[in-house]
């Protein structure tokens, strides 16, 4: 699609103005091929390769990814079961805390997070035990 800059009188083709819709529509759809997987990403640096946005964001599964709050007072118990779900089906390796305090008052499966890095630290806990992951070290759950 050529870049088009419009003066009074311009007449817009259907052409134009379809490939703007399927641009606009597929960014924001969550389906397969659409969104974070129709924008590029490449790091900086010699020897980076091009990658989607989707695949850069999915280096690390967060809690947050699951609808946990993270204020210490919402019941993240369904969220952090999903993410621990998500790393063993995934076989991803690091789950993101994003530094904030979950709690958990249903039973949470923590054999799903074996063998997972927590990073950017955090803190679980389930009223009576604190679990804490420090954003200065890399916690592997085995």
């Amino acid at each position: 699609m050529a870049d088009t800059n419009f003066v009074p009188g311009t007449v817009v083709t259907s052409e134009w103005l379809n490939d703007t819709n399927a641009i606009t529509y597929g960014l924001s759809s969550t389906a397969s091929g659409k969104g974070a997987e129709m924008v590029a990403f490449k790091q900086s640096g010699t020897g980076a390769v091009d990658r989607t946005v989707k695949a850069k964001l999915g280096e690390r599964i967060s809690a947050k990814d699951y609808g946990a709050v993270g204020g210490g007072t919402n019941d993240d118990s369904a969220a952090i079961e999903a993410m621990g779900v998500e790393l063993k089906v995934s076989g991803n390796k690091y789950a993101d805390l994003a530094g904030l305090r979950y709690l958990t008052t249903a039973g949470v499966d923590f054999s799903n997070f074996n063998h997972v890095e927590f990073v950017g630290g955090g803190f679980i806990t389930n009223g009576t035990e604190l679990y804490n992951f420090p954003s200065d070290d890399h916690l592997l759950v085995s």
